[in-house]
């Protein structure tokens, strides 16, 4: 009954952001994601096990929505980590052009270059479209994928307010653990 009632929970929380449902899921409860991190060397989404995770998906160093998006989301870093969840990341720019963001920006959690299959299998790059879109998604110890929005264009995310509202209904629902 348990599985059931956060099931419902997750579906009207996703109902009621305008979300999307999560991404097929891999061998550990979301898609593989691998790449290059600012923080230096690979990244496995692996690193995450352990605590919940928001994962924001970005184009590009060239979209400049995208770039106000990291900014924001640098703003509320201490929220986040307030809320025991990790950030992190994820775009399609090279190695090279992520640092050189990162490092521009200020940003307070890495941003991982990944290449472009990796915004596919997470429901970011719909065939025949020219332009990958945005997501956020958050994850628990486990690596399940407990909520999952894309949006339709660059500018189509919710605030860091709404996400922390989102992380605590979680919370509610018995997603995540508690503070």
């Amino acid at each position: 009954m348990k599985g059931r009632t956060l099931l419902c929970a997750g579906l009207l929380l996703c109902a009621a952001c305008g979300s999307t449902p999560p991404p097929a899921a891999g061998p550990g409860g979301a898609p593989p994601l691998a790449g290059t991190s600012t923080r230096g060397g690979r990244f496995d989404l692996g690193e995450l096990a352990g605590g919940p995770a928001l994962l924001l998906f970005v184009r590009g160093s060239y979209c400049p929505l995208c770039q106000a998006r990291l900014q924001a989301l640098a703003a509320y870093a201490g929220a986040y980590e307030d809320a025991g969840v990790r950030v992190v990341a994820v775009t399609l720019d090279a190695p090279a052009t992520a640092q050189a963001t990162a490092h521009e920006l200020r940003l307070p959690f890495p941003l991982v270059s990944v290449d472009p299959a990796t915004f596919q299998r997470w429901g970011l790059r719909p065939a025949g479209e020219p332009r990958p879109r945005p997501g956020d998604f958050v994850l628990d110890a486990t690596g399940r994928v407990r909520y999952a929005r894309v949006g339709a264009d660059a500018a189509d995310r919710p605030s860091d307010v709404a996400l922390l509202g989102v992380l605590d209904s979680l919370r509610a629902a018995g997603a995540l653990p508690p503070r």
